[in-house]
């Protein structure tokens, strides 16, 4: 679906549904289980905004990625 929200988050770390970008490191990650595949991702760092906002944010300050994905989450909310 063109119009879900959803779709420029995963654009931040993913190519497709299986594969990261090149350019995508370990810290744009918020768990290593968030770099297996993009709902993963999302899921995680979901769960990380609701439950352990101080430590996402942090991690925000210091890596362009996890900020957008941070921000991504706090338009949410």
């Amino acid at each position: 679906m063109q119009d879900d929200p959803s779709i420029s988050y995963y654009a931040l770390s993913w190519q497709n549904e299986t594969i990261r970008k090149d350019t995508a490191v370990v810290a744009d990650f918020c768990s290593s289980y968030a770099m297996t595949d993009p709902f993963e991702d999302f899921a995680e760092c979901h769960n990380l905004y609701l439950n352990h906002n101080a430590i996402f944010k942090a991690w925000a300050q210091n890596n362009d990625i996890m900020r957008q994905k941070y921000n991504f989450f706090a338009n949410l909310y």
